[in-house]
């Protein structure tokens, strides 16, 4: 049945065609064109897949609500305008060369990347290079030091600095950095001030030192340690303590011992003066003295040194001890050590049972207890300067332990007493003010002993004190002294000095026996020698008067000789002394003792003279004996003959027991052959450019005569 609508549209129908018409419920219908083409017109839904002949030109091609995949089929595909790709990863691996630019990069050229991250991760050894050998840099380029670097300094404009001079220099700002590379702007605390300030009261400035870790911090302490930790109010610095003397100057002087007692070396019977009652006792054991008062109720022991201390005004008086209080102190018993005698000095001790220290002044003893010490108590408290490693600490006083006593007279001088810590430091346990406290004195002399004594008067303990060694003596500055021990075993020995680099000076002169008789001689040339007189001082021992010509010495008597101006002293035996002379030289020059004789000039030697006179037959006879453990040096040889006896004179080394010369095995000094006569006596006079020196210690120069002969010998030198 045929079916013709109308044309809906009233188009006309094409000739030859018909109208299709598909109802809604037929399948889809396929359609073909046989080859050619179809025209479609409107919009065609199409699912599957199209397949577009190649054609030529460009074909458009609307796709609607669906996604057509494109491929090539493995060739290329050109796309003609701009791609939008969605979810591209902003960071895509590369693999392979990557070119930039031309092949060959020979200029700067600039590459733009968008997106790119700022940072990329890098792995392994990245190495830079143009190819060349200069990389240009733009901007700053943090570098690690390492080898030998040359470097300049410069000012802030580039100058070289090349001189310290003033005026050449520039200046340099220089900043100090810790550890960590921060600058230290402040040291210490309190106020800061700039380089050549000049400030009237400077204040809160700490004395820095640097540390085991090379870092700068204020010195631990305070004044009162001694140590330099602040400037004062006043500007002032204080010195570590000890170091000052009472009169305030820095102790860079002389101490002369006038008081020595080594209790290791003797028994104190024999370098002190002795005396005990109902068993005391007073021995030497195991390098220290021991005294003991006995079980007695009244036992007692003393010893006093036999010398006494010289004042020399402005000096300051010291007295040193090591002792020990083996038994603490004890009921009805007194134990004390110091610089005293019966009527004046100081001393340390237990009065009873208390530990103090006491003045006596004309017979009278004033006594302070420890509890009431002004200085330190030495109980360990808090703050006492008896420390061990910092740390304060109780004394034992049943231990050894070194006391000091010192003063500086003058009547109102203060008394420091004082102990050595076990930290190596003087503490100060009391001190006397004696200043602008009396009208009189405190002691009524200075030249003091050295006295050790235990008293009991009742109960049966066997009080012991333990001492090691005593010294006591003064303390001055342009002050020297020189004690010469010497025996003048014959008549007409004699003992030159050479005083000449004394300037204003006196010699004081002292004999240990009371037999035998002295003359002093001196030279203002070095040739010509004249009695000299000597005075007693007074205030060391004897009475005051003029001595002309020989002095029957006095044991224990000091013979005062000014000597300014004169070259030389000499010390004659004009009999033969029971025991030594002691000359102690006090001068204001440290250049005591030295050679004038002819070069070499032997500065820091005394002076030996020694000469003989013989009419018999001389076998090995001592002319000089060195001192123990000593040489002797000739620089002058001086040998005259009388009479008409001729002969030969040897003068020679020989050991202690050798009084027979044998030639070629002992040393000759001189060995000559003389023939006097009524009209000529021959003589010979040697000086030595360089000193004979005797070739062993403890040698005797000697002299020997072929025959009963008259000679005068002489030598100058010294010993070393």
């Amino acid at each position: 049945m045929a079916y013709n609508p109308n044309n809906p549209n009233g188009s006309a129908t094409s000739a030859n065609s018909s109208p299709v018409v598909i109802a809604s419920d037929q399948a889809a219908v396929p359609i073909s064109d046989n080859g050619s083409s179809l025209t479609v017109d409107g919009s065609v839904t199409v699912s599957g897949t199209v397949t577009a002949n190649a054609g030529t030109g460009t074909q458009n091609v609307s796709v609607q609500n669906a996604s057509i995949p494109v491929t090539d089929n493995g060739g290329s595909l050109t796309v003609d305008g701009s791609v939008s790709v969605s979810n591209f990863p902003a960071t895509q691996p590369v693999s392979g060369t990557v070119e930039l630019g031309t092949t060959s990069l020979t200029a700067l050229e600039t590459i733009s990347v968008a997106n790119f991250p700022a940072t990329q991760p890098v792995s392994g050894t990245v190495t830079i290079q143009d190819g060349g050998n200069t990389i240009t840099v733009d901007g700053t380029v943090a570098a690690t030091q390492s080898g030998v670097w040359d470097t300049r300094t410069q000012d802030g404009v580039g100058n070289d600095i090349t001189s310290h001079s003033a005026g050449a220099a520039r200046g340099i700002d220089v900043s100090i950095i810790d550890g960590s590379g921060n600058q230290v702007t402040s040291f210490g605390g309190g106020t800061q001030y700039a380089e050549g300030a000049t400030v009237a009261t400077p204040t809160g400035t700490a004395a820095m030192m640097k540390d085991a870790a090379n870092e700068l911090n204020a010195l631990v302490g305070s004044a009162a340690d001694g140590l330099l930790v602040n400037l004062g109010a006043n500007n002032d610095i204080t010195f570590p303590y000890g170091t000052i003397d009472t009169f305030g100057k820095l102790m860079t002087s002389h101490s002369r011992n006038d008081v020595d007692c080594q209790f290791y070396r003797d028994e104190p019977n024999n370098i002190l003066a002795v005396t005990s009652a109902s068993g005391g006792t007073a021995s030497a054991s195991n390098g220290y003295a021991v005294f003991t008062s006995s079980t007695s109720t009244t036992g007692s022991v003393k010893g006093v040194s036999l010398d006494k201390t010289h004042y020399h005004s402005g000096g300051e008086i010291f007295s040193m001890f090591g002792v020990a209080w083996l038994d603490g102190g004890q009921a009805t018993s007194f134990q004390r050590i110091g610089l005293y005698d019966n009527s004046n000095g100081f001393y340390v001790g237990f009065e009873n049972s208390t530990f103090g220290v006491s003045v006596r002044d004309g017979a009278s003893d004033t006594f302070v207890g420890r509890t009431s010490f002004n200085s330190d108590l030495l109980d360990g408290s808090a703050g006492s300067k008896f420390t061990r490693g910092g740390s304060p600490e109780a004394i034992d006083f049943t231990k050894l332990n070194v006391f000091r006593i010192r003063f500086g007279w003058l009547g109102a001088a203060a008394v420091k007493f004082e102990v050595m810590s076990p930290d190596d430091n003087w503490v100060l346990f009391h001190i006397i003010r004696q200043p602008n406290s009396s009208a009189t004195p405190h002691i009524q002399t200075a030249d003091l002993p050295m006295t050790l004594e235990i008293t009991k008067t009742a109960g049966a303990t066997d009080i012991t004190m333990n001492t090691t060694c005593w010294g006591a003596g003064i303390q001055y500055d342009n002050m020297d002294w020189h004690e010469s021990s010497t025996l003048l075993a014959t008549a007409g020995s004699v003992i030159d000095y050479n005083i000449s680099g004394l300037g204003s000076a006196s010699v004081y002169v002292s004999t240990t026996a009371a037999t035998g008789t002295i003359i002093f001689e001196a030279t203002v040339d070095g040739k010509n020698w004249f009695t000299h007189s000597g005075v007693v001082d007074p205030n060391i021992g004897g009475s005051d008067m003029l001595v002309q010509g020989p002095i029957a010495a006095t044991a224990g008597n000091y013979y005062k000789i000014p000597v300014t101006g004169y070259k030389g002293l000499r010390v004659r035996a004009a009999t033969t002394l029971a025991n030594s002379i002691i000359l102690y030289f006090v001068g204001d020059t440290h250049d005591l003792f030295h050679d004038v004789t002819p070069a070499p000039h032997n500065l820091g030697y005394m002076a030996i003279h020694r000469d003989g006179e013989y009419t018999t037959t001389q076998t090995g006879v001592a002319l000089w004996t060195p001192t123990a453990g000593k040489k002797f040096c000739i620089t002058n040889l001086t040998i005259s003959t009388g009479g008409t006896t001729a002969g030969l004179v040897t003068v020679w080394q020989g050991a202690s027991a050798d009084t027979t010369y044998t030639a070629g095995t002992d040393p000759a000094v001189f060995r000559g052959n003389f023939i006097p006569s009524a009209n000529a006596t021959p003589g010979v006079v040697k000086s030595y450019p360089t000193p004979f020196v005797s070739t062993t210690v403890d040698h005797i120069l000697r002299v020997t005569t072929s025959a009963a002969m008259t000679i005068y010998v002489q030598v100058d030198g010294y010993e070393i």
